[in-house]
């Protein structure tokens, strides 16, 4: 009997975040500036559209040593940035279930997502992962508590949601890249 495994990684590293890098974010001028129903905040402050300008440099040269590691264990060479934006919560604000898409790409084998915590308290709401195909089908989750300069790299089509905060502190860089 052969027995096979279907697995999908979650990479976890800890950043040093100088705090005028957070100071910066806070300060930016968000723009398209969202507010749902549960109080999220979410701003897409640039995309594909706005890619050279000052904060995707920030953001490369923050994450650059944690991605470069990630190329090297999933035998890629290079990593392009996407989407980022930034999410601040406030006191019970959560963001359900979701998985993320690269638009107009078929194939998600290479596209990863990533959640940087700049701001938390233990009272922040953390992040769980479930296994794919959920919610239609459970076989197990995984949470993981926020904690400043955390790090969380995942596959974009795996289903996650940011749990409820109890507090207003929770404040995260996010984002979708591309693996080559």
């Amino acid at each position: 009997m052969k027995k096979l495994n279907l697995t999908q990684h979650i990479f976890l590293d800890q950043i040093k975040i100088n705090q005028e890098i957070i100071n910066y974010f806070k300060k930016t001028h968000l723009v398209n500036k969202q507010v749902d129903d549960n109080g999220l905040e979410t701003s897409l402050y640039f995309s594909q559209v706005a890619m050279q300008n000052k904060i995707l440099s920030m953001v490369s040269s923050l994450l650059e040593p944690s991605f470069g590691r990630i190329c090297k264990e999933l035998n890629f060479s290079s990593v392009k940035f996407k989407d980022v934006w930034l999410q601040k919560y406030k006191l019970a604000s959560n963001h359900d279930v979701h998985v993320h898409k690269i638009k107009n790409d078929k194939t998600q084998i290479n596209n990863y997502s990533f959640n940087l915590y700049l701001e938390c308290t233990k009272k922040s709401g953390g992040t769980t992962f479930f296994n794919l195909g959920y919610p239609y089908v459970y076989l197990n989750q995984i949470n993981i508590k926020p904690e400043v300069g955390k790090l969380i790299v995942f596959l974009g089509c795996l289903p996650h949601t940011a749990n409820p905060s109890k507090d207003n502190k929770k404040f995260i860089l996010a984002g979708n890249v591309e693996f080559k």
